[in-house]
């Protein structure tokens, strides 16, 4: 699976049982830009903005007790910016590999506003460089994994699938460019165009250890575009292999049965997997495809019987974060059901709405803050 750096403000699972979002690439670099080497200036270069950054960090954490740290910080923010200087300002000893590589490593330390800055300032100098769009459409995947605010998160991913649109329009073509346009369109809920994605990516010899489970990722987003036997087809193939996660995976089969029209395939593969399951988000989806198929009562029961602990929405480790989504989530089924609106075709289409078009959605509290709540992949909103 692809990887990406912790944050406080977010915590996405990579394809876990009852999310609908994908984590994000921003730890990948663009290794596959032009075959020359880079002048050593340019690594020593990339390696001191690394080491300047990586020091700020630790300086801004002992800044408020300790004089000495504060005056560090400042002069070490001043190399910072002074280095910066130069490529912003296009020294002319600079080519397009030292964007590259400073770049890169700002992507790896996901720094995202230094890295628009220095990135965009190469584009302006190299505009036919892909390898430094690719790296501008990171930048605001970073933006993104690290937005706090509803506004600020769906700005970067709209931002970012500009930047990946507009890389995949040079030449030579890089993985990186559908890599990162996958997820900005997964987590817009835009399923067609991550499987485009997807399928360009899969054209990438270097992309393949990263595609181990294409099957199941493909089911995913046929099922999110409304083609559910299709995405029967491809989530069972996916079961034929080893799977990660195979019990996440039948669930969406049955999902996918459901929404094919194929309601007693869709009863007997989520009566199976209750028989062997008790991980909360695998029981909530179970309650939440057989409110869909209009065995509320059920799914109430189901819900009831398996009662979460609660769980505080500030806890630092994302384990913690995620239990509170899966609360916030069986609350909001809950409702749903007790309010006898889970059949209710107008009422789908506007929760459907409500919840950012099937994303891990952010709902915004009076200071805008991001409130998260989990329904996304629910077959309540993907009905019709």
């Amino acid at each position: 699976s692809l990887s990406r750096p912790e944050t406080a403000s977010m915590s996405i699972r990579w394809l876990a049982p009852a999310l609908a979002a994908l984590s994000l690439a921003a730890g990948i670099r663009a290794q596959d830009d032009p075959p020359a080497p880079a002048p050593e200036s340019a690594v020593e270069e990339a390696r001191t903005l690394g080491r300047l950054v990586k020091r700020r960090e630790t300086l801004r954490s002992k800044a408020d007790v300790s004089k000495s740290s504060a005056e560090a910080l400042e002069k070490c923010e001043a190399e910072i910016a002074n280095l910066a200087k130069r490529y912003v300002g296009g020294a002319p000893d600079l080519t397009v590999r030292h964007y590259i590589e400073v770049t890169s490593v700002l992507i790896d330390l996901a720094e995202p506003e230094l890295l628009v800055e220095l990135t965009q300032a190469g584009i302006q100098r190299f505009p036919t460089s892909r390898p430094l769009r690719d790296h501008l459409g990171m930048a605001h995947l970073i933006t993104a994994n690290q937005a706090e605010k509803v506004w600020e998160l769906r700005d970067a991913l709209q931002r970012a699938v500009l930047a990946f649109a507009e890389a995949r329009k040079l030449e030579p073509a890089t993985m990186h460019t559908e890599v990162g346009a996958w997820q900005a369109h997964l987590h817009r809920g835009e399923h067609a165009q991550a499987l485009v994605s997807l399928d360009l990516l899969r054209q990438h010899p270097a992309a393949q250890p990263l595609l181990d489970e294409v099957e199941l990722h493909r089911g995913r987003h046929l099922l999110g575009s409304d083609r559910a036997a299709e995405a029967i087809a491809e989530l069972e193939a996916a079961l034929a292999t080893e799977l990660a996660d195979p019990a996440g995976a039948r669930l969406l089969l049955a999902r996918a049965q459901w929404l094919a029209g194929k309601k007693e395939d869709a009863v007997k593969t989520s009566s199976a997997l209750l028989v062997e399951t008790e991980e909360p988000a695998l029981l909530g989806g179970i309650a939440d495809l057989w409110a869909a198929m209009g065995k509320t009562k059920e799914a109430a029961s189901l819900l009831a019987k398996h009662k979460l602990a609660s769980a505080a929405e500030d806890e630092e480790d994302s384990d913690s974060r995620d239990a509170h989504r899966e609360t916030r989530s069986r609350a909001a089924l809950e409702l749903l059901l007790s309010a006898k609106l889970g059949n209710h075709a107008k009422f789908r289409a506007e929760y459907a709405q409500a919840l950012g078009h099937r994303f891990l959605i952010g709902l915004a509290d009076e200071s805008g803050k991001l409130k998260e709540h989990d329904l996304s992949s629910s077959p309540l909103c993907m009905g019709h």
